[in-house]
């Protein structure tokens, strides 16, 4: 099967959830295809078309069943009456209710690092930037590359982040491992950032570690209060532009 990726290559850090979403391909009809491809080798049904729709309408069931009464309630015959896949059906898919979490907290940053592109150290790589081959332009675009970026991953994959960010606490401990190194991750690329960003006096930045937990507060606040931006008719580039105004006069 061809390898399914995203192309970044048309976004060059704009503002604009549209272009945004244009240039990724995160519409429902690549995403499936995206989450079958990663996980392929755990899912027992090979014809990919069926894969690929039932495994959008089983974790678009998950989704649901998770906001009526919590992943932890939810038992995989609920999921069976919810998608009217048969138990056997969702075994042949996801394995089992763990493995289905650990597919759903693996995807985010699959999709993640397809599109933020941002290479620099983190948590489980260890790898090492040449920092001072790296522009202070740079720097600042990268900076708004991974806000602009995060929250408008956010709003198209708002059921997915949700879902990763409530229910991690209710997982087992292995899959909660995966959940908070993600989560490492992406605060380790932030605080690289910032504190580069600090040292060449870009921003005026007290603390990197505070700013590195405030702004990734505000990151999160975009999809868990979504509602309420929503009924101040709020949208996530206004929401963006706010959080970026903030930064640059100094944290």
């Amino acid at each position: 099967m061809k390898n399914q990726t995203i192309s970044a290559k048309e976004w060059t850090n704009e503002n604009d959830l549209a272009l945004f979403s244009h240039c990724m391909t995160l519409a429902d009809a690549e995403i499936w295809p995206l989450f079958y491809a990663l996980h392929r080798d755990k899912i027992q049904v090979q014809r990919q078309k069926t894969a690929v729709e039932k495994l959008a309408v089983i974790i678009q069931s998950t989704f649901k069943l998770s906001h009526d009464k919590g992943f932890a309630l939810m038992s995989l015959r609920d999921l069976s009456e919810e998608s009217g896949i048969s138990l056997g059906g969702i075994y042949a898919y996801i394995g089992s209710k763990q493995q289905l979490a650990l597919m759903i907290h693996q995807f985010l940053p699959h999709v993640f690092s397809q599109t933020i592109h941002l290479d620099y150290p983190t948590v489980s790589s260890g790898k090492k930037k040449a920092w001072k081959n790296i522009s202070d332009s740079q720097l600042m675009s990268d900076l708004h590359r991974m806000i602009r970026g995060h929250i408008f991953l956010s709003e198209i994959l708002r059921s997915w982040f949700f879902f990763a960010y409530m229910e991690a606490k209710y997982l087992p401990a292995s899959v909660r491992e995966v959940a908070l190194n993600n989560e490492q991750v992406t605060e380790q690329i932030l605080y690289s950032l910032l504190a580069q960003i600090k040292d060449r006096q870009l921003i005026a930045i007290d603390d990197v570690f505070m700013a590195t937990h405030l702004i990734k507060s505000l990151l999160q606040t975009w999809y868990l209060k979504r509602a309420k931006f929503s009924k101040q008719k709020i949208h996530c580039e206004q929401y963006t532009a706010y959080i970026e105004s903030i930064i640059f006069k100094g944290i």
